[in-house]
């Protein structure tokens, strides 16, 4: 037993160095059970390992940030009048190429595994709520202004997002090509691990990181996307939010300083596309009381 610690200690510590990541984890942390085909780091633990990788693939954004949402008019209109930004759950985009790559590239075998009538990934998606953005200035703005804002009918939101830490994450996601499938610390972890130990490497928060990688093809680099993501534990304050069920299922944030306890969220701008009409988007601005938010156009 003693054998295998110190192979998984060695094989830990050489990939550290290797992705250059100095931080101080402790073997103690790591579980590797007699008679089990896991290594798995306590969920009981400060988590020190899996919080420096997911660290160093997807580094959280903490300040305050002014990011940008492109959308269909009618779903700004929907965001005015109720005073809230939904997220909903990542469950949404299934059929997307969502989560399942990540399990499969990880050797995560128990969450594909469908012995209680669908996949346990499944059952980590229902509880993870996001909202994407990208930056207020994209490399490929008239992308983002044909998919997302319906061909510059639409608009670009710009919110002012401040996290409250330990509440909700925004993180940028992690994309990989299929076409190059480049290795990552997290898959020589697990593939060194399984073929010198003939183990599953399992860390704590392991569907968080799940939710911030989308191993997809070079299109969608082009969005720049940034998550912000709540995860719901089946109990406390984010799972009591949640609107609806399955993969309608959404958590409400208020807009407004002081106005949830998770995120601050302001709209510091409205850009409305060369194709959408500027006056509808006033009146309605004036009906719910914010005509004090700035209006341009994109041309």
């Amino acid at each position: 037993m003693g054998c295998i610690r110190k192979k998984i200690e060695l094989i830990i510590t050489e990939e550290l160095g290797k992705a250059n990541i100095h931080i101080p984890w402790d073997m103690r942390e790591i579980h590797a059970l007699p008679n089990s085909d896991i290594v798995i780091e306590q969920t009981s633990s400060n988590g020190i390992l899996s919080e420096g990788l997911i660290e160093h693939l997807f580094p959280a954004i903490r300040d305050p940030i002014e990011l940008a949402h492109f959308t269909k008019i009618d779903n700004l209109k929907s965001i005015l009048t109720t005073g809230e930004l939904r997220l909903y759950t990542i469950l949404k985009r299934l059929n997307e190429q969502e989560f399942k790559p990540f399990a499969e590239a990880h050797r995560l075998n128990g969450y594909l595994d469908n012995g209680n009538g669908k996949p346990y990934y499944m059952t980590l998606m229902e509880g993870l709520f996001y909202s994407s953005f990208t930056k207020v200035m994209p490399s490929n703005e008239q992308y983002m202004w044909n998919i997302f804002a319906a061909g510059r009918t639409g608009v670009k939101i710009v919110f002012k997002v401040t996290p409250i830490l330990n509440r909700v994450e925004l993180r940028p996601v992690f994309y990989h090509s299929q076409a190059t499938d480049p290795i990552t610390v997290l898959k020589n972890l697990s593939d060194r691990i399984f073929n010198d130990c003939g183990r599953h490497f399992i860390m704590k928060g392991i569907s968080r990181i799940g939710a911030f990688y989308l191993p997809l093809g070079l299109g969608l680099e082009m969005e720049e996307e940034k998550r912000l993501l709540i995860k719901s534990y089946g109990s406390g304050p984010a799972f009591d939010m949640i609107i609806g069920t399955g993969d309608n299922a959404y958590i409400p944030l208020k807009i407004g300083p002081g106005q949830n306890n998770f995120c601050e969220i302001e709209i510091s701008e409205i850009q409305i596309g060369s194709y959408g009409d500027k006056s509808d988007l006033e009146k309605v601005l004036a009906q719910v009381g914010r005509d004090d938010i700035p209006v341009s156009i994109f041309n």
